[in-house]
């Protein structure tokens, strides 16, 4: 444009103390400052984002009821001992993606919680962990769409399987999805990490009734559970073991002082010889 020509679309000059009108000039200006905020946020939508977590926002829960949904890690569960608002779905030997078309074939209406416990089958069978991550984001997600809040119960330590690794990703998964992660590992292991096999069966993948009792019990801290008083007492034993290890605990079991023999003998109560030699 010449210079002669955008030296008149920008006329009048006015005096300090006039308003200014909105020339030519200015609407280029606004036009260009417009354009270069829409080249900003578009640098900004293009940065990259994770891949994985895929938080969705938080919508009124539907329902009043709660199902615990998971793998035969549940199956010594007897719902006549929870809460009457509690349902259990067990589906033996299912991994995460068996899991996800249960919950999706399901009717959700009734349900505001759901907890979902599966993942040893997938550790167990050396499934790549990104990709059970990406299936148990999906069954987040499809929770979450029912208007339903999910939980998710940590995987339980088994014998010659190590699940810690899929145990971090999904502790990760539920800090950016903002879930509730019940850890259960802990509850399971001996201090120096050996599993407490007072809580498995014989097959040291699934829970006996204390193991079941002690899963439940960490599942009451976050939402109630239990009907009437939680069962503690079944449970003293095993958390006095907790917290010694195994190889303390075998000493305790096969060195034990005889009970019918006492520690100390009063004087009186010894015989004249024993007295004499005391």
């Amino acid at each position: 444009m010449p210079e002669e020509n955008l030296g008149n679309q920008c006329t009048p000059m006015l005096d300090e103390d006039q308003t200014i009108p909105k020339t030519i000039c200015e609407t280029i200006l606004q036009e260009h400052s417009h354009e270069l905020e829409q080249s900003i946020n578009a640098d900004i939508n293009e940065e990259p984002q994770n891949p994985v977590y895929d938080t969705q926002p938080k919508l009124p829960l539907s329902g009043s009821r709660v199902l615990i949904a998971g793998s035969s890690v549940l199956k010594g569960i007897d719902p006549s001992k929870l809460k009457d608002y509690i349902d259990v779905h067990v589906h033996r030997g299912a991994n995460v993606l068996d899991l996800y078309e249960d919950i999706r074939n399901m009717d959700l209406s009734t349900y505001n919680t759901i907890i979902i416990h599966v993942g040893g089958n997938d550790a167990s069978s050396k499934m790549n962990v990104q990709q059970f991550v990406d299936i148990f984001q999906e069954i987040i997600n499809f929770v979450r769409c029912q208007n339903c809040r999910a939980i998710v119960s940590g995987i339980l330590p088994r014998i010659q399987c190590d699940v810690t690794e899929y145990n971090t990703i999904l502790k990760q998964m539920c800090h950016y999805n903002d879930v509730k992660f019940i850890s259960n590992y802990e509850s399971f292991v001996y201090k120096d990490d050996h599993i407490a096999k007072s809580f498995y069966t014989t097959d040291g993948i699934h829970l006996n009734r204390y193991g079941t009792i002690k899963l439940l019990a960490n599942v009451n801290k976050v939402i109630k559970v239990f009907k009437g008083k939680q069962i503690q007492h079944h449970l003293n034993q095993q958390n006095r073991n907790r917290y010694q290890s195994s190889s303390h605990q075998y000493y305790a079991n096969n060195f034990r002082r005889s009970p019918t023999k006492p520690r100390y003998q009063s004087r009186s109560n010894m015989n004249t010889t024993d007295r004499r030699n005391f």
